[in-house]
């Protein structure tokens, strides 16, 4: 039975089965495409394109807000559990892609965003 609003829908169905704000901001970033427009085929068949892309555009900035108010040692204490390497990654493509930063940023700025994930690296980078 599907919930009939859609973006609780999707928190609860998509993103809520995903561990972690770090992991659930990178699943947003790869439901956009390359004009940033938020593509999932279940909801669009479901809700219709419109209503969906509004629900995962909330969901986004959502996901967002919540990472952006976490302190650097609890995002810090998510990410610790993965290999340097895929961390690295992670973080750098986060702070590099234009998908990563939603379209309503709630109040907080792509250049706060982008501090903290450089700031994260260079902390778990000398601790681990």
């Amino acid at each position: 039975m599907r919930i009939s609003n859609p973006f609780e829908d999707f928190m609860s169905r998509s993103v809520g089965a995903i561990e972690g704000v770090v992991d659930r901001l990178q699943y947003l970033v790869s439901t956009r495409d390359a004009q940033l427009s938020y593509r999932h085929w279940g909801m669009e068949r479901y809700y219709g394109e419109e209503k969906a892309r509004a629900a995962m555009q909330e969901a986004h900035t959502e996901v967002w807000a919540h990472l952006l108010r976490k302190t650097i040692q609890e995002v810090e204490r998510e990410l610790v559990s993965k290999e340097q390497a895929q961390r690295n990654a992670v973080l750098e493509s986060l702070a590099s892609d234009p998908k990563a930063v939603p379209v309503n940023t709630a109040g907080g700025t792509a250049r706060h965003f982008r501090f903290n994930l450089k700031t994260l690296k260079l902390l778990l980078d000398s601790r681990h």
